[in-house]
């Protein structure tokens, strides 16, 4: 709050009335800007500390994702090795067990308690769009219900029911199957093509988010605005995705 006191001796001519009056002006505008600059380096600094944390977010979620990668691929190789075990044989079989790993969600917090405590305002119109981009990407595998994650969980449980009729035992290293009808031993070679197609579009999902995530962790801020303008930030990210041995499909064009 701003206190204006008047003056302690009487104006006697228009001269002094003026002088008062732009002294007072005057005044006003040192405290508004001062007030103004004050602020301004107040939200510099709260825009920093945000950019820092959604990087160090960034940063520590390329573990978490290395490794979803690392489960995405195991799962798929299993499959396929399972699946060909049953077609090319017409009695018992012996049937790897999964892969051992637990996917990991990675942490989106920061951006989601910026978004909505309003703090994201803060940051340049670009990098906002960069990390909404960013978010809708993560969701494409782990969007409840709908994300490639779920339905890769949707696909192996749908092949534990149907192995379950025919497994023998479920102890020890290998799970040993019965003998099966051409039928019966069909539907459980489909379900581990649908864990092998599942796992293969969880696996093409994370190396996009891996591609994005590391571009943005990786790049200055204060570069985003001509990153965009010059369309190095696509460039990049796509070189990025490409490099990736699995992040094609079989007939992508190449």
């Amino acid at each position: 709050m701003l206190d204006v006191h008047p003056p302690h001796e009487a104006v006697h001519t228009w001269k002094d009335f003026f002088i008062h009056i732009a002294t007072i002006v005057v005044g006003l505008l040192i405290a508004v800007g001062l007030e103004q600059t004050v602020e301004r380096l107040h939200n510099t600094h709260l825009r920093h500390e945000l950019q820092e944390q959604l990087r160090d977010q960034s940063v520590g979620n390329q573990l978490y994702i290395a490794e979803d990668v690392r489960i995405a691929e195991a799962y798929y190789d299993w499959a396929q090795v399972q699946a060909a075990a049953l077609r090319n044989s017409s009695g018992p079989v012996k049937l790897a067990r999964m892969p051992k790993g637990e996917v990991l969600v990675p942490d989106t917090g920061v951006w989601l308690a910026s978004k909505d405590s309003g703090r994201t305002a803060l940051l340049p119109v670009e990098e906002q769009v960069l990390y909404s981009d960013l978010q809708r990407v993560e969701q494409r595998s782990f969007a409840p219900g709908i994300g490639s994650w779920d339905r890769m969980t949707a696909a192996l449980s749908s092949l534990d029911a149907t192995l379950l009729q025919h497994v023998k035992s479920t102890g020890g290293s290998v799970v040993p199957v019965g003998p099966m009808s051409p039928e019966d031993r069909a539907s459980c070679s489909r379900a581990f093509d649908s864990v092998q197609a599942a796992a293969r579009d969880f696996d093409h999902d994370l190396i996009m988010y891996d591609s994005y995530n590391n571009f943005v962790h990786g790049t200055n801020p204060d570069n985003w605005f001509d990153d965009v303008v010059n369309n190095t930030w696509t460039t990049d990210r796509l070189k990025a995705y490409a490099a990736h041995p699995r992040s094609q499909y079989s007939f992508s064009a190449r």
